[in-house]
């Protein structure tokens, strides 16, 4: 541990947290109480062994040691108190850029907020250009011109998803075997069955192609049934099976208008809604509902845009209430 290295950086009038945190680590205070008690300990065996001069020596040794420990505390003390410092500074440093980012933000929120009253009326001038064109279109939809289909709504265009029709993917034709007579009601033969259908001169089926050819639509299917003498026998009877895949049809996807899902507020507390919800709640058939009372709300709303806010907060209450002072207060008060 060198003091003089630590003793000249601990006497600049300035340090940082880095030169200060390297000081503390070099300060050894163990090591130099443990000098001293080894110093103590030589100095007792010269209580018996020594001189005068040998005693002197060595206390005077002692008294450097202790000098040295009681210095390293006190270094020590210093250079923590001077860390506690700057950690405080630091903190208030963080914390005063941080106020100040705060107050800065919060002008950009005063500029952003101020833009909002311009930005509200530009929407409700889209709903009334929206609203507008549907009582356009709704009249137009009621005398069409000749060769014309009903107009869609603008609304329905730009946020709505059409419906779909039945769309066939594709379509094969195949044979299958089907049950007739008294069983015909239990439709197709199953699969695992066709291997036993016979043909009217007692053939398999893979025979009859070789006998009557591919033209061969009847037969008897034959079932072997456990614990009968007897088998069963079906009549079946081939016959051509259109197979089509296809997508359903899909409905339209309806959406709420605008005009009765949006509310801008006012921009001061009590003063009216710059537009508030207006026309059929939740899902309509038609977006153009109601799109005369629409056209009426922008006009009402541009009217009461204008009026002064309210307060409309209850009256302050007038409190009376005493108090009595002591006299240092009172002497205060008169003076």
């Amino acid at each position: 541990m060198d003091l003089k290295s630590l003793l000249s950086t601990i006497r600049k009038p300035k340090t940082g947290r880095q030169e200060i945190e390297a000081a503390l680590a070099k300060l050894d205070i163990d090591a130099a109480e443990r000098a001293a008690e080894d110093l103590e300990a030589e100095r007792r065996d010269l209580l018996v062994s020594g001189d005068d001069k040998d005693l002197a020596a060595i206390e005077e040794r002692i008294t450097a040691a202790n000098r040295v420990i009681e210095r390293s505390i006190a270094m020590r003390r210093e250079l923590e108190h001077r860390l506690a410092d700057i950690t405080t500074e630091e903190i208030e440093v963080e914390r005063r850029q941080r106020f100040e980012a705060a107050k800065a933000a919060t002008v950009e929120a005063g500029k952003a907020l101020a833009k909002y009253p311009g930005l509200a009326r530009q929407i409700v001038d889209i709903i009334e250009t929206v609203a507008a064109a549907e009582v356009a279109v709704e009249a137009a939809n009621k005398q069409l011109p000749i060769g014309e289909t009903s107009l869609r709504s603008a609304e329905h265009i730009a946020r709505g998803l059409g419906g779909a029709p039945r769309e066939i993917v594709s379509e094969e034709r195949t044979e299958k075997w089907f049950y007739t007579g008294a069983a015909a009601a239990w439709g197709a033969v199953q699969d695992n069955q066709i291997g036993n259908i016979k043909s009217d001169d007692n053939g398999l089926v893979a025979d009859i192609k070789a006998i009557v050819g591919a033209a061969a639509r009847t037969g008897e299917l034959v079932v072997d049934i456990r614990n009968e003498g007897q088998p069963r026998r079906y009549p079946v009877e081939k016959k051509t099976v259109l197979r089509t895949v296809f997508l359903e049809a899909q409905g339209a996807d309806q959406v709420t208008p605008l005009a009765a899902a949006i509310r801008l507020p006012a921009l001061p507390a009590g003063a009216a809604d710059l537009w508030a919800p207006c026309g059929p709640d939740g899902l309509v058939t038609s977006i153009g509902q109601q799109c005369h009372r629409v056209v009426e709300a922008v006009a009402a709303s541009r009217t009461t845009s204008t009026q002064k806010p309210v307060d409309k907060r209850a009256d302050r209450q007038r409190v009376v209430k005493e108090t009595i002072l002591d006299d240092d207060q009172a002497g205060e008060e008169a003076a």
